[in-house]
């Protein structure tokens, strides 16, 4: 299984940078804007990476407030999208979903 972990990025990576990160299934994405990524910047490298199951992260909760966007702003409009009760999940690479699945955790903090 290919993990992608984009930590607090705060820049578009450039077409080169996204070719050497390739085929991805789980992609964990900062979405809060501020010293990250925003929503907008996060969809598109989404749409780019392509990636099975997109978790967001970084992102603006009721115990983390310093951060303007919250995991909500991310996902509005959007197909697919699971928000679980919890902070951990596992997953098997035979039981990836096909289609793009967004998966919102419940923050651990």
């Amino acid at each position: 299984m290919r993990i992608c972990h984009l930590g607090d990025l705060g820049h578009q990576p450039s077409d080169w940078q996204l070719a050497e990160i390739g085929s991805v299934d789980l992609l964990l994405i900062p979405t809060g804007a501020d010293s990250t990524i925003g929503t907008a910047l996060a969809t598109l490298l989404c749409n780019k990476i392509k990636a099975r199951v997109v978790i967001p992260m970084h992102f603006k909760t009721s115990k983390c407030t310093f951060l303007p966007a919250g995991a909500d702003d991310f996902v509005r409009g959007k197909p697919n999208v699971k928000e679980v009760d919890t902070s951990e999940v596992e997953f098997k690479e035979d039981n990836l979903p096909l289609a793009t699945e967004i998966m919102v955790l419940k923050h651990a903090l």
